[in-house]
């Protein structure tokens, strides 16, 4: 299944949405945080919630490790901030741990989360946003 990113930026919150859907890449991936990076209303000092429910890792240990290069070798994925990547199956819970486990160096904070709930708690969002989150989350 073709890959397929989508991203809302809300400004309010202080975060960004990111929905990935089909077979995540490396290439796939990077032209996808290219594109969002370079938005105007992106701010790298924003918390993230990135929903990967939805696809596939089609990517090896290899493939992850060039990902984190790439990060930190970008300025505006260098900022401190909360990223929470939210899970389903096993096999997107061990990619997402395992990126998790590297990235010890960057000054991003990530964890891997199995519920909506859970991540938007990691994320800062109070209680009252949590619907909203979730509906958007779904639209996306």
């Amino acid at each position: 299944m073709e890959f397929s990113a989508k991203y809302l930026i809300l400004s309010d919150l202080r975060l960004v949405l990111e929905s990935y859907q089909g077979d995540v890449t490396l290439n796939a991936l990077v032209s996808h945080k290219q594109m969002m990076m370079s938005d105007p209303s992106f701010d790298p000092n924003f918390n993230i919630l990135i929903d990967v429910r939805g696809c596939s890792f089609n990517m090896d240990k290899l493939d992850l490790q060039r990902f984190l290069e790439y990060g930190r070798s970008e300025a505006k994925m260098r900022f401190q901030r909360r990223t929470a990547l939210l899970a389903e199956t096993p096999e997107q819970t061990a990619a997402t741990s395992l990126l998790v486990n590297r990235a010890h160096d960057m000054p991003i904070l990530m964890e891997v989360f199995s519920t909506e709930t859970a991540a938007m708690r990691w994320v800062g969002l109070q209680m009252t946003s949590f619907n909203f989150i979730s509906m958007l989350l779904a639209g996306m």
